[in-house]
C-alpha cells in the first residue's frame, strides 16, 4: 500500500525507499532509513552518501547524525565519527547510545582517558546501563567490515 503514509515493503526496491525517492518523496526520514539498510548490506559509502541528503535538508538531525558516524566508524574513520557523535550530544546530550559509541571509538583509538570519561558519565546518567560495563575491551573493526559495495 503506497500514497497514504504507509509503505508495505512488496520488493526490496520498496523496503528501500527507492519508490518513494524516484516519485518526490525526499523527506531527510526517508534516506536516513534507507542507510539504516544500505549500513546492514555493508554498502557504508552508500549509508554515508543518504545521510549527508538527509542532513542537507535538516542539518541537524540526530538520527542522520547517528547514522552516518557508525559507518564512519566501519570505516575506520574514528576522527569524523567522533565529530557526528558529537553533534548528536550537542543536540541531545542525553543520547546514550551516541556517547557509549564514541567510548568504543575512543578505545579503538587507544585513547583511555577519553573513553573511561564517557563511560562514566554514561553510568552516572543510567546507573543500570548494562553497555557501561564491558566485559572485553572493544576490537577494532575487521577487514570484513571494511569491504565496500559496488552499486550498478
Amino acid at each position: 500500500m503506497r500514497g497514504t503514509g504507509v509503505i508495505v515493503a512488496d520488493s526490496l526496491v520498496g523496503a528501500l525507499g527507492l519508490d518513494l525517492i524516484e516519485n518526490g518523496f525526499t523527506s531527510p526520514e526517508i534516506y536516513a532509513v534507507r542507510a539504516v539498510c544500505k549500513q546492514s548490506w555493508g554498502d557504508q559509502y552508500g549509508a554515508i552518501a543518504d545521510c549527508n541528503t538527509a542532513l542537507d535538508q535538516q542539518p541537524r538531525d540526530v538520527f542522520a547524525l547517528y547514522t552516518r558516524a557508525l559507518s564512519r566508524r566501519i570505516l575506520g574513520d574514528y576522527d569524523l565519527a567522533i565529530r557526528d557523535l558529537g553533534a548528536v550530544l550537542a543536540e541531545d546530550h542525553r543520547y546514550g547510545d551516541a556517547l557509549y559509541v564514541r567510548a568504543i571509538i575512543y578505545a579503538d583509538m587507544r585513547q583511555w582517558q577519553e573513553a573511561i570519561s564517557d563511560w562514566t558519565t554514561l553510568l552516572a546518567m543510567f546507573p543500570g546501563d548494562w553497555r557501561a560495563y564491558p566485559r572485553q575491551m572493544p576490537q577494532r573493526p575487521t577487514e570484513r567490515s571494511h569491504r565496500q559495495v559496488q552499486v550498478a
